[in-house]
């Protein structure tokens, strides 16, 4: 084998002495495993000498030219292959996307509606009145009793059951309240439309209005209708949604903003 591929060089340029050296190996390993070539070198010199024996410069370049067409064409198929799973994925990613989309858009849909009848709900609850109200501690003849009086009237237009109260217990030459808690009051044989009641209501007096103080004749009472419950103890009017519901839909607006910029 030295010795022909010697005869072939005689007379060439170098230029087609490099050339006749890429169509050997062209032809080599155009059909070889590498990692069976490293396992078994002497079977792979075999070969190699197989396909090269009894060929002349001319069929040795058509070998290699067939080879090379062979490794293009296999190199583009797995490009297209490649590019194939890479729309693929793509599209797949895109689609999901989209769903995840419309899947945060209901969510923020939702909680905006609740957010909207929240303060829909917050405006019909000023016709529920609260025409006064006043906090003092009713001193009994064991006990020191935090009491709430209020006069109410139910201009809802529907029969009450419950009441639900933010009461703040401020003194006007303070910035922070005595006082800061919620009450509510289950009314007996409820508030019917257009009524108007007085209620004296006891709050727990180991609960938060204990701190109220009993010597300062300054405090001032002012009490916030968050909700009321209907005739049927379901909820009728409610201002107000969870603060998980306010942090999920601010978290969901700032997922949507970053997913679209995606």
């Amino acid at each position: 084998m030295k010795s022909s591929i010697e005869e072939m060089r005689e007379g060439l340029t170098d230029a087609e002495k490099e050339e006749l050296a890429k169509d050997m190996m062209a032809v080599v390993f155009s059909e070889v495993n590498l990692l069976q070539a490293g396992q078994a070198p002497d079977l792979f010199q075999q070969q190699m000498r197989d396909r090269l024996n009894g060929k002349n410069r001319a069929e040795i370049r058509q070998m290699a030219e067939s080879a090379r067409k062979r490794a293009e064409a296999s190199a583009e198929e797995q490009r297209k292959a490649v590019e194939k799973q890479r729309k693929v994925a793509e599209e797949k990613a895109r689609e999901e996307k989209a769903i995840q989309i419309i899947q945060i858009q209901g969510e923020i849909d939702e909680l905006v509606a609740a957010e909207e009848k929240a303060r829909a709900d917050a405006e019909a609850l000023k016709k529920f009145e609260v025409k006064r109200s006043r906090f003092y501690v009713a001193e009994g003849r064991f006990s020191s009793d935090p009491t709430i009086e209020l006069t109410v009237r139910n201009g809802t237009g529907a029969a009450i059951s419950r009441v639900y109260f933010e009461g703040t217990l401020s003194s006007p030459s303070r910035s922070v309240p005595w006082v800061k808690d919620r009450i509510n009051y289950q009314i007996p044989g409820g508030l019917e439309p257009g009524e108007e009641v007085t209620w004296k209501l006891r709050p727990n007096m180991f609960g938060e209005w204990s701190k109220a103080p009993k010597d300062r004749t300054d405090c001032v009472l002012t009490l916030r209708t968050l909700k009321i419950d209907g005739a049927n103890e379901k909820t009728m009017l409610d201002s107000e949604i969870s603060e998980h519901q306010a942090r999920r839909l601010q978290q969901l607006r700032e997922s949507l903003v970053e997913i679209k910029k995606q």
